[in-house]
């Protein structure tokens, strides 16, 4: 039985990373595993994580401004620039690192 609930639907924003190839493996058998795709094991992993650091709540609750930009890599400088998450189930092969 997997661990994370994956059945809430959200309003959604874009994101691209780049991740471990055995990472991204696990991902994809996850997906396979749980018949949810990629974007919705991330999404319910990350807030589990959010949810479960009591420090980054503590910290969390002491902001009073929004959340920063994403900031680029290599210039360090906020973008606009938008991002994007592949959608839907993986099929073997397909290749999201790149």
């Amino acid at each position: 039985m997997p661990i994370l609930k994956l059945t809430q639907r959200v309003q959604k924003s874009g994101l691209t990373v780049k991740i471990a190839s055995n990472v991204l493996d696990d991902l994809k058998r996850y997906a396979d595993y749980t018949n949810a795709g990629t974007n919705e094991i991330v999404q319910q992993a990350l807030a589990y994580v959010f949810e479960k650091d009591a420090e980054f709540q503590k910290w969390k609750e002491h902001q009073t401004t929004p959340a920063p930009l994403v900031r680029s890599k290599s210039s360090g400088t906020p973008t606009s620039k938008p991002v994007v998450v592949p959608t839907g189930k993986l099929q073997p092969g397909t290749d999201i690192a790149s």
